[in-house]
């Protein structure tokens, strides 16, 4: 599986220019690298923008899905791409990835682990709790390439999306984001989950004159890096053999490939009940089964 990822520049209040910049790219990356699979950064169009997220949110089937399914269709190419999406009841929003194969919508994942900022004068821009409608399910997809997995940015800062999504068969984790460089982070996920994970993050420029994104990276089953990006606009590229990386967790001889055939479920029980000490929240409910969504 050949996966090209595009760490584009992202203006934060030009979703016009930030749609035209990501077309130009990825027709050039099809170009250079002839990929299987291509990914961009979560709400490439206009995320942490001073507009309001409705203004430029679109629903499915709409224009960049209509532009993305040509693409994919004319490239023989998957396309997974961040979309500020209406809910189809119309009453709210989604921060969602698009799945695209051969010119057809074949997965929506709708961000599940939603940020919270209650700082004064950050919670109406930056607190998705304000803003989005959290998904329902995590993402799992089965794909002509095999089974994947897809985390949103502030989903992947918890560990046990990462491990259920393994235990249902995730051969890859594609985690696109709009943050700071989380390189580290995705390489030892990738180590401790045994699976490869390739990121895709924007650059961006503030009014105040910082700079924020860029690392993007691909990581094997050791957690080591296949690629990796800077702080500039770049596309990460590698060639990665799924069922080998796979096969590592079941026939692998370290002690790294046995993270699975070792575990102790008996012990996790805390993970699924119970509140942590002092902190008010809904009551978790026993572990289910994750289903592909």
């Amino acid at each position: 599986m050949k996966v090209l990822s595009i760490q584009l520049h992202s203006a934060p209040n030009d979703p016009p220019e930030n749609y035209r910049r990501a077309f130009k790219m990825l027709e050039y990356g099809v170009e250079l690298y002839q990929p299987d699979v291509i990914m961009l950064p979560e709400g490439f169009a206009g995320f942490r923008t001073e507009i309001p997220h409705r203004e430029f949110a679109e629903p499915v089937p709409g224009p960049a899905t209509d532009r993305f399914r040509e693409y994919s269709r004319r490239f023989n190419v998957m396309i997974l791409f961040g979309l500020i999406r209406w809910a189809p009841s119309g009453e709210g929003i989604y921060n969602s990835i698009m799945i695209i194969d051969q010119g057809e919508v074949v997965g929506i994942y709708d961000k599940t682990h939603l940020v919270m900022d209650n700082r004064p004068g950050y919670k109406e821009l930056y607190s998705e709790q304000e803003i989005f409608i959290p998904g329902k399910r995590l993402g799992v997809f089965d794909t002509r390439f095999g089974r994947i997995g897809v985390l949103i940015c502030h989903d992947g800062e918890f560990p046990e999306p990462w491990r259920a999504m393994v235990l249902e068969g995730a051969e890859a984790i594609f985690w696109p984001m709009s943050a700071g460089d989380f390189s580290s982070w995705a390489m030892l996920h990738a180590r401790w989950n045994a699976v490869p994970v390739f990121t895709c993050n924007p650059i961006g420029s503030y009014d105040d004159g910082t700079r924020q994104g860029g690392g993007s990276v691909f990581a094997d089953v050791h957690g080591r890096p296949l690629d990796k990006a800077g702080t500039a606009e770049a596309f990460l590229f590698a060639d990665v053999d799924l069922a080998a990386q796979t096969a590592f967790r079941s026939e692998g001889l370290t002690p790294q490939a046995n993270v699975y055939r070792v575990r102790r479920s008996d012990l996790y029980g805390s993970l699924t009940r119970g509140k942590p000490h002092g902190i008010e929240i809904e009551e978790a409910s026993p572990a289910s089964s994750v289903t592909s969504g």
